[in-house]
């Protein structure tokens, strides 16, 4: 059984209930703002990640994203979103192991 298996139904509309230009304007310049002002190169990961879209406006800002998503049908959006982008199959309670296999992120 999938680790989100809820989201099957969800996931092809799951971006149209986010107020993405709202919330993206709003917290990507925070994130940023948290950076060392030379930020090119540098790797985050985005946990529960969704669809990727906060990983695409990171990607736009200079740095190397990767996803970690639980929910497979979320993640099939997220890698078709960003076939560049790493996505992950990991939820909380893997990230330990996530980190060891391919981290670390800044």
């Amino acid at each position: 059984m999938d680790y989100q298996d809820g989201y099957s139904a969800l996931a092809p509309y799951y971006d149209i209930f986010i107020d993405w230009p709202g919330r993206l304007a709003s917290e990507i310049p925070f994130i940023i703002s948290t950076l060392p002002s030379d930020h090119d190169n540098i790797r985050c990961l985005d946990i529960g990640c969704g669809t990727g879209r906060h990983l695409e406006r990171l990607a736009d800002q200079g740095l190397h994203p990767e996803g970690a998503e639980p929910s497979s049908h979320l993640r099939k959006y997220a890698q078709q979103n960003l076939p560049d982008v790493a996505i992950h199959s990991a939820g909380m309670d893997q990230l330990g192991e996530l980190a060891a296999d391919y981290g670390p992120w800044e």
